[in-house]
């Protein structure tokens, strides 16, 4: 474990040179001396002053020949802020318009096949429109005998607006034919 610890750190070092031309274990090692004595190499060879000084400075990568390059780094005096581009394109979607129904009412009592009914919508998305749908509904089913769609109009985020319509079908005028003194439901829903 120590092994692969060291050769780690070595691997770091050794890339901070190639990279920057600092060599951070400069002042550790020692010059090479007269006192190394030859180590006999793979082959034979005998190979002159292969002492720790000479063999560290390969393993960081510069040979003890090779000049030292000198990197300056100046701290930049332009504020941040200003080395952002103000033109560069906004990477975040808007919001989607997410409208909600807050109130409903009837505009008066259905006429002949005829419904009138409004609605106050808060938007809790982004800014937009969307479509609200009202419903004239049986009073004991979820069955719809008229309907009729409006477009919202473009509200902003947490704004507030009003609409409404008129549902009319034959099937009002033959419910209430039937069923004198009847009464029909109301919903509404956000979308198509």
């Amino acid at each position: 474990m120590i092994i692969g610890v060291v050769s780690g750190v070595l691997a770091i070092l050794v890339a901070v040179n190639t990279l920057t031309g600092f060599n951070p274990l400069k002042e550790w090692i020692s010059p090479p001396t007269s006192k190394n004595t030859p180590v006999s190499g793979a082959a034979g060879d005998s190979v002159a002053g292969a002492g720790r000084a000479q063999a560290t400075d390969t393993l960081a990568g510069t040979p003890p020949t090779s000049p030292v390059r000198t990197v300056e780094i100046t701290p930049s005096t332009t504020p941040r802020s200003t080395l952002e581009t103000p033109d560069s394109p906004s990477t975040t979607v808007p919001a989607e318009p997410a409208f909600q129904v807050r109130s409903s009412q009837w505009d008066g009592p259905c006429q002949g096949s005829a419904c009138t009914m409004s609605a106050i919508f808060r938007n809790d998305g982004g800014p937009g429109t969307a479509v609200a749908t009202f419903f004239v509904l049986l009073p004991d089913r979820y069955t719809f005998i008229a309907k009729c769609s409006v477009i919202l109009g473009y509200t902003e985020q947490n704004g507030f607006t009003n609409a409404g319509c008129t549902a009319d079908s034959a099937q009002i005028l033959t419910y209430f034919r039937d069923h004198p003194g009847g009464t029909v439901r109301m919903q509404v829903k956000i979308g198509d």
